[in-house]
């Protein structure tokens, strides 16, 4: 039995051992925690004050001409170029994560889970 298979008595994704799995229970927190837009330059800033979450999502704006970096307050390598979006970051805190612009200033938009 592969993972695509249905129940057909529940409609609900098998399991390989044959068990039904909620999966949109799964996947999709509770609620929204919080979402902004952050004017960000060169230096690195959190990118909120502190907000307990489960998941962060980062988006460069599309109307920024530059890239938006983030990470930690120690160092920010990932990229994200204009108009991107970052996958879903599991993290505890939304003020643990640190943008800047690579050069100029932009707006990182996001929102927590």
């Amino acid at each position: 039995m592969s993972i695509n298979e249905m129940s057909p008595q529940t409609g609900r994704t098998l399991r390989e051992d044959g068990t039904s799995a909620n999966l949109a229970d799964a996947a999709v927190p509770a609620s929204i925690k919080g979402c902004g837009t952050l004017a960000a330059t060169t230096t690195p800033a959190p990118l909120t004050t502190t907000l307990v979450c489960s998941l962060v999502q980062l988006q460069n704006d599309p109307a920024n001409t530059t890239n938006v970096l983030y990470g930690g307050s120690v160092g920010q390598t990932m990229v994200l170029p204009p108009g991107q979006v970052s996958t879903l970051i599991p993290i505890a805190n939304a003020a643990l994560i640190y943008v800047k612009m690579a050069s100029l200033t932009g707006n990182v938009n996001w929102f927590a889970l």
